[in-house]
This record gives C-alpha cells, structure tokens and sequence, in this order.
C-alpha cells in the first residue's frame, strides 16, 4: 500500500513535468509559426513591390514612346510648316521682282529656318526633362521599396529579439520548474 501511495504522489509530479514540456513545445511552435508569418509578409510585400515596379515600367516606356511620338510629330509639323513659310514668302519676294537667293531675302529665309531651329531646341529640352521626371520616378520608387523592405525587416527582427527574450525568460523560467521537479522527485524517494 506505501508504494502505491508513494506512486500517486508521483503523479501530481509527472503531470507538472509533461505540462512544463508541453507548453515548452507550445512556444516553441509559436515562435516557428510567428517566423513563417513574417516570412510571407516580406515575400508578399517584395511581389507587390516587384509587382508595381514593373507597372510603373511599363506606363514609363509607353509615356517615353508617346513623348518621341509627340516629338517626331510635332517635328515634321515644324518642317511643314517651315516649308510652306518659306514657300509664302519666296512667292511673295518673287511677286516683288526680289530674287530670293540675294541679300535681305536670304536674310529673311535664314530668320526662319532659324526660328524653328530654337523651337526644335526647346522642345529636346522638354522631352529632356520629361525623360529625367520619369527616371526620377523610377528611382524613388525603388528607394521607397527599399525603405519599405528594410522597415519590415527591422519590425520583424525586434519582434523576433523580444520574442527570443521571453522565449529565454520562459525556457529559464521552466528550468527553474523542471529543477524544483526533480528535486521533489528526489526528496519523496
């Protein structure tokens, strides 16, 4: 009858052991579960980054293709134009009895060929700019991806440093228990 007695005092015992055991394997399987967590919102957060990265590539190459379009046509416009005034204006030397190939109607002639020479200038200069708007676009895009990332990243290494802290503090803690545990154990026998 003692040692059956002996036995079921040694049960409350066992019991405390296996709970201590258990919700070590509990935390532990938290903190897995916590990692894989942050490990999918870093991979969610990289494909929709990559994601509008290449949207906004896209949109940037088709608004880089409409300004040389815009460009090349505005262009040709300029040299229709630059043709039909300097036909106009050959017409009407012509009408005057002025040669215009001589002196002041050459003069005249070169003032327009000139003029839209400092249109076509200025419009390289704007596509320049336009270009440079785009590329600057691109460039903080990814400086933003990058901060979102690294943000990310540094969150989920606190949480994991805090979680590590408790999971340390906890894994003392059951220590302590499993110790004060086996030195019941050793007093009842």
């Amino acid at each position: 009858m003692g040692a059956l007695q002996s036995v079921m005092s040694f049960l409350p015992l066992v019991q405390q052991g296996f709970n201590l055991v258990s919700g070590a394997m509990e935390q532990n399987a938290s903190i897995r579960q916590q990692q894989h967590a942050q490990a999918q919102a870093l991979q969610h957060l990289q494909a929709q980054q990559k994601l509008s990265t290449h949207h906004q590539a896209e949109q940037n190459a088709l608004a880089r293709d409409r300004i040389a379009t815009e460009s090349r046509q505005a262009q040709e416009d300029r040299q229709r134009a630059l043709r039909r005034a300097m036909a106009r204006q050959r017409v009407a030397f012509g009408a005057q009895g002025i040669n215009p190939s001589e002196g002041s109607a050459e003069a005249v002639l070169l003032g327009l060929f000139e003029e839209t020479e400092q249109d076509r200038t200025d419009r390289e200069r704007l596509d320049n700019l336009r270009y440079q708007a785009l590329s600057q676009q691109e460039s903080q895009r990814e400086a933003l991806n990058v901060l979102q990332r690294t943000q990310l990243q540094q969150q989920q290494r606190l949480n994991n440093m805090t979680t590590g802290y408790a999971g340390v503090n906890n894994l003392v803690g059951t220590g302590l228990q499993g110790a004060m545990l086996a030195g019941e154990v050793i007093d009842r026998f």
